[in-house]
């Protein structure tokens, strides 16, 4: 018996994965969220016979949204009202300029004035644009600031690749995508927090790994069809908890980005290709009689010289480019 614990307590310590606790709960602070003001004053006049009315309006727009895409955004909208109306001569007999009433009106002197103030707070969900439905959290990491970068979009029956692919184009732009000498070469996860506004990237099992690679060579094959709509149930019960909230949720879709052999060889073949060409060209163009030979050789081979120097300098560019970028 005690050989038995022993050889089952090594199985675990060399199939299981080393997972240390998670640190105390942090308190979202200016890091974990974006605040975006916007303020607009409008003011407006008015004339009325002898009646002059002056309406000025303040409105101050806050949206506070955690650096997650499950999480709540909260929208604080704070609205004051002015007004006054100039009547000739003195509207209220007795009653002295500048006299304040009951609901913030001032009588007096020919002049009534007035104001109000409003403020409204709106929760806004991260699926308000498709309430009660499904959905997927597609993110590519950014190995250097440790946080993704990250879309959510519905799900219907049958559409889980193409919801993958718009957002594989939202976070990859096509000049992005060109430019890059990397590509989408395998999916990940990562666990979401959007309570606390942060992503934890934890290593996963050797069966999950396996799950994850049949999803991408579906995703990748000529018919990317999910058949049984098996992937997008599979999304729904082990990303998002079987739920349609996704501040529920806990893990995300990551794009694994590698370098691409198709990519690096184009770029590193077409200038000399195009080089080729344009020295072939150069040689042999027809030339006024007399003309030395030696010297137009020279020159096309110069200039395909400088075409592979400057494409090199190009490729290097792209790689260092695309290794600091992410």
């Amino acid at each position: 018996m005690a050989g038995q614990d022993a050889a089952t307590q090594t199985h675990e310590i060399t199939t299981g994965e080393i997972r240390l606790g998670d640190p105390p709960p942090l308190t979202v602070t200016e890091g974990n969220k974006t605040i975006t003001t916007a303020s607009a004053t409008i003011s407006i006049g008015y004339k009325i016979g002898g009646l002059e009315l002056q309406r000025s309006s303040n409105i101050t727009r806050e949206r506070l949204t955690r650096a997650c895409a499950r999480s709540i955004v909260t929208e604080t909208t704070a609205s004051q009202i002015a007004a006054t109306v100039q009547v000739p001569g003195q509207i209220s007999a007795g009653v002295p300029a500048g006299v304040a009433v009951a609901g913030g009106v001032e009588v007096g002197g020919g002049r009534v004035a007035g104001g109000a103030a409003n403020d409204h707070t709106t929760v806004i969900k991260a699926n308000a644009q498709f309430p009660d439905q499904d959905y997927v959290v597609v993110g590519i990491w950014n190995l250097k600031q440790s946080t993704p970068k990250e879309v959510i979009l519905p799900l219907k029956t049958g559409n889980i690749f193409k919801q993958i692919r718009k957002a594989e184009s939202r976070l990859r732009p096509w000049w992005k995508a060109i430019l890059s000498l990397k590509t989408v070469v395998g999916f990940g996860v990562y666990e979401c927090l959007p309570h606390q506004g942060r992503h934890v990237l934890l290593p996963v099992d050797k069966r999950t790994q396996q799950i994850l690679t049949e999803l991408y060579r579906e995703y990748n094959s000529a018919a990317s069809v999910d058949y049984d709509d098996r992937w997008r149930r599979w999304i729904i019960d082990e990303m998002n908890l079987g739920s349609r909230e996704p501040e529920e949720g806990k893990y995300a879709l990551r794009l694994v980005l590698g370098w691409s052999a198709p990519k690096i060889s184009f770029w590193t073949a077409s200038p000399v290709v195009l080089s080729l060409v344009i020295a072939f060209w150069y040689s042999y163009k027809p030339r006024d009689p007399g003309a030395d030979e030696v010297a137009i050789v020279q020159t096309a081979w110069t200039i395909a010289s400088y075409i592979i120097t400057a494409a090199a300098l190009m490729i290097a560019g792209l790689g260092a480019v695309t290794q600091l970028g992410n």
